[in-house]
């Protein structure tokens, strides 16, 4: 396994392939219930659920009002931003279920850091592995994305 600086921040072939298999997961169990997999904006709204539920697992939520975490996602199509909606309305069953995935993915995230690093993983490294794998590709997990293209994905 291998892991890469990000900025000041780390990640690795570890923490994208638990994302990818919290998302894969997922989007397994739509195509089996005969639903479509879930929007770009429902992975968002599943993950600030997630990070919220997920305080005590990373290491720099403190510097987060985890009730009020944003995220957003930069597209490839004139700097198309979207934009995660949980803090304006009530979770969907969706957002929810999925957010259970990502919670689980989170532990197992923490898990490796703990294990090669001796810290906990950082929101910007969670968000960077989310990034990471839905950068190619992302219609492997989510619906409407043919040819559009994940270039960013933020708080």
């Amino acid at each position: 396994m291998s892991w890469w600086d990000i900025g000041d921040d780390i990640t690795g072939d570890t923490p994208a392939d638990i994302i990818r298999a919290a998302l894969k997961n997922h989007a397994e169990r739509c195509t089996e219930q005969n639903m479509p997999k879930p929007g770009l904006l429902t992975v968002l709204n599943a993950t600030v659920l997630a990070i919220a539920q997920s305080t005590e697992k990373l290491e720099d939520i403190a510097d987060f009002n985890s009730n009020d975490i944003v995220i957003k996602a930069t597209l490839n199509t004139n700097d198309e931003c979207l934009t995660s909606t949980h803090h304006q309305q009530p979770a969907t069953t969706e957002e929810v279920n999925l957010a259970g995935d990502m919670v689980n993915a989170i532990k197992e995230i923490e898990k490796a850091y703990l294990n090669s690093w001796q810290r906990k993983p950082r929101v910007r490294e969670i968000l960077y592995a989310l990034e990471f794998i839905l950068g190619y590709k992302p219609s492997r997990f989510i619906d409407s994305f043919d040819d559009l293209e994940i270039e960013k994905i933020t708080t």
